[in-house]
């Protein structure tokens, strides 16, 4: 167990949609390259046997995981197991499925929504960290009405599970279906009255997570230190996003 510090300790905070339908393969590749940037992250479009599997052979790595097993739609966290250990985690019902009106070549009837909220000891910080993971609905961004209100629901019911306080780091990393880029962005509007800025703000990125749109990334209570989008991983149709947080003194 790592000694507990007394100076500044950076986490490096990730988060990842590696498509479901992508070759398990290949997934397995790439998310085994991209723990070597991260410290803890949140997994989309991760679930099934095989990326199960792919999940807790992460140990070989340092890595631990924690994945609902009572919702197979709820998304893994990863963490480094040297640095941090699961003190409780469970999944969110973050909005209710619903009747919607259609959007082009999209589902109509949308499932319930879950996310995924798990407390960690960060040994470093000798402190509870949380972390909330979320996918939220898609095609909202250009398409107000009832797919809008479930992502809002979602949106707030996750950040309202994770139970803020400042005693605690907190970061929620997700796949957001809507750019980030402006500060009115929805989701960016929705999580500062809730004190949590996205990790975007202050660190304007050239390229996005998925084209050039920026739709994945962390929030968190303090501003991030940086944060960038890593390319070539080559799985899916979005790239990761990696925010370095400081935490400057010991409480």
């Amino acid at each position: 167990m790592p000694a507990a510090s007394a100076g500044p300790v950076a986490t490096r905070v990730g988060t990842f949609n590696l498509y479901q339908r992508s070759d398990n393969h290949r997934a397995d590749a790439a998310l085994r390259r991209f723990v070597e940037h991260v410290d803890l992250a949140g997994l989309q479009e991760y679930g099934g046997p095989a990326r199960r599997a792919s999940l807790a052979d992460l140990r070989d790595l340092g890595f631990a995981f924690y994945k609902p097993r009572d919702v197979a739609s709820a998304p893994p966290i990863i963490w480094d197991a040297d640095r941090f250990q699961l003190m409780r985690g469970r999944s969110v019902l973050a909005a209710d499925g619903r009747r919607v009106p259609a959007v082009p070549g999209k589902r109509a009837v949308l499932d319930d929504l879950f996310g995924t909220v798990v407390v960690l000891r960060d040994m470093l910080l000798d402190r509870e960290t949380v972390v909330g993971n979320i996918h939220t609905p898609a095609h909202v961004e250009l398409w107000p009405g009832p797919r809008r209100a479930m992502y809002r629901e979602a949106v707030v019911a996750v950040v309202a599970d994770m139970h803020l306080h400042r005693e605690r780091p907190a970061y929620l990393a997700g796949d957001w279906n809507w750019s980030l880029r402006t500060p009115d962005a929805l989701p960016r509007r929705l999580l500062a009255r809730r004190g949590l800025v996205s990790c975007w703000s202050g660190n304007p990125s050239p390229v996005g997570t998925h084209g050039h749109r920026l739709i994945d990334g962390v929030f968190a209570r303090d501003r991030a230190d940086e944060a960038h989008v890593l390319s070539g991983f080559h799985v899916g149709d979005h790239d990761p996003a990696v925010a370095t947080y400081t935490t400057k003194e010991h409480r």
